[in-house]
């Protein structure tokens, strides 16, 4: 394959899979084509991702080292640990958790609420299961765009404790079948800053909010909101239509994870693992909980 020939549907699965996580991860060579990727010898990239994704669709075959005359030119750098993780609900099923330790993941979002009623239904078993991983774990609702936000995020206290390492609460933002009619800016902004309100002050940390570049557009684009970015797009590198920052990217609804059956969303931190790692740090002002509350 050191000619740079796609002869095969092997490789050619096996270099999209690289080029959707070198697109997820933000890498220059994203804008490689299929045939850059398999002809370049030194694909050497420390991304588990990639592997997770080779191992799902097989292997193609390694170039053959370089030439003993080329040693002489100097290294690239080596490439900046990358922040990812999944996202998840009872739609995953049953997750081996043991098998998911070991695999380079950072963090897994987890769906805990949604409205003013419901629970996900695998939320306890999921919670517990990413602490066993050694994984930082958060807790996400699903908003009720034609609901209050006051009892929204009743549902959403009575439910996540507060845990040591916790990430912070997120709130998912986007259509849904059950709220036919998208609420005005102005009311939905009010509503959601009730559930804001009551969440910042049960867990102590200003929520995340996760967002289509359409929801963004319609509802947050512009707005002195204070809550951190997590962005949909599935194109590529994301850019917001105000150029504000993004603290999250949901790169991929098609990951694949050993210990999951099924795809999985895949999800990237914009930012540095010590970074990442200030997310989880308790408020000073708050006790946790000692253990995992009961429905």
């Amino acid at each position: 394959m050191r000619d740079g020939s796609v002869s095969t549907p092997q490789a050619r699965r096996f270099a999209a899979a690289l080029l959707l996580a070198l697109a997820c991860a933000g890498s220059p060579r994203a804008e490689s084509s299929e045939k850059d990727i398999l002809a370049d010898p030194g694909l050497e990239l420390d991304l588990s991702l990639i592997k997770s994704q080779a191992r799902q669709i097989g292997s193609a075959p390694r170039p053959a080292p370089a030439p003993a005359a080329v040693a002489a030119e100097p290294r690239a750098a080596a490439p900046r640990k990358v922040v990812w993780g999944i996202d998840i609900s009872h739609y995953q099923g049953r997750i081996r958790w043991d098998s998911l330790r070991g695999q380079s993941l950072s963090f897994v979002y987890m769906k805990a609420t949604e409205g003013d009623h419901l629970a996900d239904p695998a939320f306890l078993e999921n919670w517990q299961g990413a602490s066993r991983a050694e994984l930082a774990r958060g807790a996400y609702h699903f908003y009720d765009l034609c609901s209050a936000g006051a009892p929204q995020a009743a549902q959403f206290i009575k439910l996540v404790p507060r845990s040591p390492g916790s990430l912070p609460p997120a709130i998912d933002l986007e259509p849904s079948p059950t709220c036919g009619r998208l609420p005005a800016r102005k009311a939905l902004l009010k509503q959601l800053a009730l559930f804001t309100r009551k969440v910042r002050a049960r867990y102590g940390k200003m929520p995340v909010v996760y967002v289509t570049h359409e929801m963004y557009d319609r509802y947050l684009r512009g707005e002195k909101h204070g809550l951190a970015i997590w962005i949909s797009d599935y194109r590529g590198r994301p850019t917001l239509s105000d150029h504000r920052p993004w603290t999250f990217w949901q790169c991929t609804e098609r990951g694949t994870i050993r210990g999951i059956s099924g795809p999985v969303d895949v999800d990237f931190f914009q930012g540095s693992p010590p970074q990442f790692a200030f997310l989880g740090k308790p408020p000073r002002h708050l006790s946790l909980d000692t253990h995992t509350r009961k429905r």
